[in-house]
């Protein structure tokens, strides 16, 4: 992960999808630092899937 400029982490979400969720425990590492829970409603799950696409497109 490190070689394509990613933080080493439990869980990683590359944003491939709004409907992804997670329920690990909070002491695994994530990236990015907040991922959708599956109690999380899907037009909440689907603006921060927009939100995070939006940020990767600009970087």
């Amino acid at each position: 992960m490190k070689a394509a400029g990613l933080p080493g982490a439990d869980l990683l979400w590359d944003g491939s999808g709004w409907n992804s969720a997670w329920a690990e425990a909070d002491s695994a590492t994530r990236f990015p630092l907040i991922l959708p829970g599956r109690d999380w409603p899907d037009g909440i799950r689907r603006i921060y899937w927009r939100l995070l696409v939006f940020a990767r497109e600009r970087l």
